[in-house]
C-alpha cells in the first residue's frame, strides 16, 4: 500500500541545481512501529514522498537475528528481502546506478542494501550512507571534485602474544567464529596474514606510504602519522586491518575496541582514544569486525563508536562493518576500492569493491559512510 503526497508550500531550488550537477539521488528513511516514511530526491531534484506499512513483528525479529549471529543465514536474508519488498517497488522507479541513503536508526543493523533492495534485486546499485540530509547534499555537490588521497597509512595483523586477560575479554564477544574477531575456543586473537597482504598491496597503490605491520602494528603511531599527512593537499587514506570487538553493556564494557601493539604489548584501543587526533580530509577504512558498533549493543546507537570518533576527528569518508567480516573479503573490498578510485568516482569504486566479492552476502556488512 503506497500513498504519495507532496510537500505543501515547499520549494527546493538549490537542491534541484545540485542534483543536476551530481546525478546522485538521495533516499531518506524514517521508520516507527512498521510505518516507513520515504523522502526520495531524484536526479532532477524532484521530491517524491511515500509512506509504507510493513510488518513490525517481522522487522523486530529480523533485527534480533542480524544482531545475534556471526553472519546472517541465507534464509534470514531472503526473509528480510521479502519484508522490505514494498520499498523495493518504490526504489526501482527512481534508482539506477548509485544513491545516497540516510538510514533509519530503527532499522539497524539491517543493511541499506536489503532495505533499499539492491542486494535483493541483484542490481549494481552503489550505496553510500549519510547521517543527515545536509551531509548528503554536500556530498552530492562535491563528490566529483573529491580527489583520491596520494598518501597511505596502514596497520595490519597486530600480534606479539595473547592478551593476558583473555578469559575476561572473551565474555564480551559475540563473534566466536569470525576471522577478524576474538575466537573463544581456543581463547585467542588468531593471526591475520591476509591483513598483512592487504596493507602491503595497498601501499603499492599510493605515491607515499607508511605502514605498521605485525609486531610493529601500532594504531596510535599510525594515527599520529596520518594526522601529519592529512594536512597535505589531497589528504590521507588510513586503513586499519585488525581485530574488532563490540561492547557489551550488561558486562560493563561500553566502548568498542580494536587490537593494536603498543609498547611491545598487544592491547585493546577504544574509540575514545581517537578523539584526541586531528584527521582533516582523511579517508578511513576500518577493515575489522563490528566497527560500526556503537557505545552499547542497542541498535539505535550504531555508528556512535569508532565511526563517530573518526568523524569528530575530521574524516570525510569512513568504511565500517555492521557485523563480523571475513578476512579475505576485507582485503578484496579495500584493495579493489582504492585501485578503482585511481580512475573512477567514489560511487563507481564502491561498485568495484562490491563486484570483487564472489559471495555477495559477504559484502553486506560493509558500509560506506559520510560523517
Amino acid at each position: 500500500d503506497l500513498n504519495t503526497f507532496p510537500y505543501e508550500g515547499f520549494e527546493y531550488f538549490n537542491w534541484s541545481k545540485r542534483s543536476q550537477i551530481s546525478g546522485l539521488p538521495v533516499v531518506q528513511l524514517s521508520s516507527h512501529e512498521g510505518e516507513v516514511l520515504i523522502d526520495l530526491f531524484d536526479i532532477d531534484g524532484k521530491l517524491h514522498q511515500y509512506r509504507v506499512s510493513l510488518n513490525s513483528d517481522q522487522i523486530k525479529s529480523l533485527k534480533n537475528e542480524f544482531l545475534s549471529v556471526v553472519e546472517p543465514s541465507d534464509d534470514t536474508i531472503s526473509s528480510a528481502c521479502g519484508t522490505f519488498e514494498p520499498i523495493h517497488k518504490i526504489t526501482k522507479r527512481h534508482l539506477t546506478n548509485s544513491a545516497i541513503v540516510i538510514p533509519s536508526v530503527n532499522l539497524l543493523p539491517i543493511p541499506s542494501a536489503i532495505v533499499i533492495g539492491s542486494h535483493c534485486n541483484q542490481s549494481s546499485l552503489s550505496l553510500i550512507q549519510s547521517s543527515d540530509l545536509s551531509g548528503a547534499l554536500s556530498f552530492a555537490q562535491n563528490t566529483v571534485s573529491r580527489a583520491r588521497p596520494n598518501t597511505f597509512i596502514g596497520i595490519g595483523n597486530p600480534h606479539i602474544k595473547p592478551i593476558s586477560d583473555q578469559t575476561v575479554t572473551a565474555k564480551f564477544i559475540r563473534d566466536p567464529f569470525a576471522t577478524r574477531g576474538l575466537q573463544i575456543k581456543p581463547v585467542e586473537f588468531p593471526r591475520l596474514p591476509e591483513a598483512t597482504d592487504e596493507i602491503n598491496e595497498l601501499r603499492g597503490q599510493f605515491e607515499k606510504s607508511q605502514v605498521f605491520l605485525e609486531e610493529q602494528a601500532s594504531l596510535m603511531k599510525a594515527l599520529q602519522a596520518a594526522s601529519k599527512m592529512s594536512m597535505e593537499k589531497d589528504g590521507v587514506a588510513l586503513v586499519l586491518a585488525t581485530h574488532g570487538l563490540i561492547p557489551n553493556a550488561e558486562r560493563g564494557l561500553f566502548l568498542p575496541r580494536l587490537l593494536s601493539v603498543e609498547n611491545n604489548k598487544t592491547v585493546l584501543i577504544s574509540n575514545s582514544d581517537i578523539e584526541a587526533v586531528y584527521l582533516p580530509n582523511s579517508v578511513i577504512f576500518l577493515s575489522a569486525c563490528d566497527t560500526a558498533s556503537g557505545l552499547t549493543e542497542t541498535p539505535d546507537l550504531f555508528f556512535t563508536g569508532f565511526v563517530e570518533s573518526f568523524a569528530n576527528s575530521g574524516s570525510d569518508l569512513i568504511m565500517a562493518s555492521l557485523w563480523p567480516v571475513h578476512s579475505m573479503t576485507s582485503k578484496k573490498v579495500t584493495t579493489s576500492f582504492f585501485e578503482a578510485w585511481k580512475t573512477k568516482s567514489i560511487m563507481d569504486s564502491i561498485g568495484a569493491a562490491s563486484k570483487s566479492v564472489e559471495k555477495q552476502k559477504r559484502f553486506l556488512p560493509f558500509v560506506f559512510i559520510l560523517p
